[in-house]
């Protein structure tokens, strides 16, 4: 059985969910009590609220010129209300 055959059903469903703009997962994980620690879920889903509906300014960046956004949680299908740096490009010519 060649490779592709093998793990064929596996990437038929990762591109329906690619197309379908939905969560998947081959091998999802579990935040383990006894890999992660005790709170590791509940710190999981802390961080996560804790940067909706706000800016992501954890890029470090100069000065933005604006911020955009309009990505949506492939988990949850809820739009996020996070919003990006937004720069310029420079166009350069050569003379």
């Amino acid at each position: 059985m060649s490779l592709f055959k093998k793990h064929e059903a596996i990437l038929n469903k990762a591109i329906e969910a690619l197309h379908n703009r939905t969560y998947f997962a081959a091998y999802p994980e579990h935040p383990a009590p006894a890999v992660y620690g005790e709170t590791a879920d509940a710190d999981g889903q802390a961080k996560f609220k804790s940067l909706l509906g706000k800016r992501f300014e954890e890029l470090k960046q100069d000065v933005p010129e604006g911020w955009i956004g309009e990505e949506e949680s492939p988990y949850t299908q809820l739009a996020l209300g996070i919003s990006y740096p937004s720069f310029s490009t420079k166009t350069f010519s050569k003379h």
